[in-house]
């Protein structure tokens, strides 16, 4: 009995110590996300590229890139990183307010959706500010054409 005790312990404090790399590493939430959007796939493999992706994201949060482009080829995660990197800082900060650009309004739609599943799968809680009662519907989403044809789903969370 004792065994299965310290294992619970064990495993209450690697739970921990996940949470809190997610809660501050980009990289180690990604995959978490991946799981959530993509249930009974393969586990996301974190390659170079996404690596490079999470880094750049990273210098954004820090306050050392304002302004971000991302450039890879199709079908190597841009939206699903580029909505995980807003649920993971809106966890940081609810106050802040994000404008994905997309070229249509049913990708806009899709990261809306994206993005409202992350914040409020149960765990989503144990890594933000934002309390499993007062889950976040990905606060007011507004999608608005512009005169080009890009649709920017405008993303104004609540708080905390």
């Amino acid at each position: 009995m004792p065994n299965n005790k310290l294992a619970q312990h064990s495993d209450a404090s690697t739970n921990i110590q996940v949470a809190a790399l997610m809660r501050t590493h980009l990289m180690f939430f990604l995959p978490w996300v991946f799981k959530v959007l993509h249930p009974g796939h393969e586990p996301l493999i974190l390659e170079w590229y996404l690596r490079a992706i999470c880094q750049a994201f990273y210098k954004v949060a820090a306050g050392r890139t304002r302004r971000l482009v991302i450039n890879v080829p199709p079908r190597h995660l841009k939206s699903i990183t580029s909505v995980a990197f807003v649920a993971w800082m809106l966890g940081r900060d609810p106050r802040l307010k994000f404008m994905l650009v997309t070229y249509g309004s049913k990708l806009s739609r899709d990261h809306l959706i994206n993005l409202t599943r992350i914040m409020n799968h149960r765990f989503y809680p144990s890594l933000t500010c934002v309390s499993a009662g007062r889950r976040s519907t990905a606060g007011s989403p507004v999608s608005t054409p512009s005169s080009s044809n890009t649709h920017v789903p405008m993303i104004a969370p609540d708080g905390c």
